[in-house]
């Protein structure tokens, strides 16, 4: 899928997502009306497995369970995916962490939303994607950020990037922008020349 036609899926995702509302009140939507949950825990963790291995652990200050219309919201959400090639050390390493203020689970078309100050961090890439509000779609593997709403992607000194209309691909991790963007991406000859002035520096200094 190419990210013209996954402008699609965030069209119907965004609809999936408002059109369910919760006793957290999630967005301006809805404070329309209210939705009484099934169960709700504190200080809630969540850990899935995967072949009788630990895959994702979540942590939630507050979780509330729709039973009903199979849709799960927490808020001060805290999780990391385990890197599986750590399992076997004895002590489970984070392939991919992140957290934020709220979210909101539509379990049953698998449409993620979350806000307030949301923050991914892939480890293992050393790339970190921050924004205030983003919806994936985990069915088909696309990652957007609110149209207006700036997101800022980094990755160690190679590139710094921030700009609104973010859509990503999860699965392969290629990621553009839609709308106006600004930020900085260092070229090959900004690296020799940067390692060239750290060799130089070093021998002044052992001179």
């Amino acid at each position: 899928m190419n990210f013209k036609e996954a402008q699609i899926f965030v069209i119907a995702s965004i609809i999936a997502i408002i059109s369910f509302s919760c006793t957290l009140n999630y967005s301006k939507e809805a404070k329309n009306f209210e939705k009484k949950p099934n169960f709700i825990f504190k200080n809630a963790n969540l850990d899935q497995y995967e072949d009788a291995a630990l895959n994702l652990r979540i942590n939630l200050m507050e979780l509330e369970v729709y039973d009903s219309d199979k849709v799960w919201a927490g808020k001060n959400l805290r999780f990391f995916k385990i890197d599986k090639k750590s399992l076997g050390g004895g002590r489970p390493e984070a392939e991919l962490k992140g957290r934020a203020g709220i979210i909101k689970i539509d379990e049953k078309n698998n449409n993620y939303f979350l806000g307030q100050k949301v923050f991914f961090e892939d480890v293992k890439e050393g790339l970190t994607i921050s924004g205030e509000a983003f919806f994936w779609n985990k069915k088909e593997n696309i990652l957007y950020g609110v149209e207006d709403n700036r997101v800022t992607v980094k990755k160690g000194d190679e590139f710094y990037i921030s700009g609104a209309g973010f859509i990503a691909n999860t699965l392969s991790k290629e990621f553009e922008f839609l709308n106006s963007i600004e930020g900085k991406i260092q070229t090959e000859n900004e690296e020799k020349e940067n390692e060239e002035n750290s060799n130089e520096n070093s021998e002044s200094q052992e001179i």
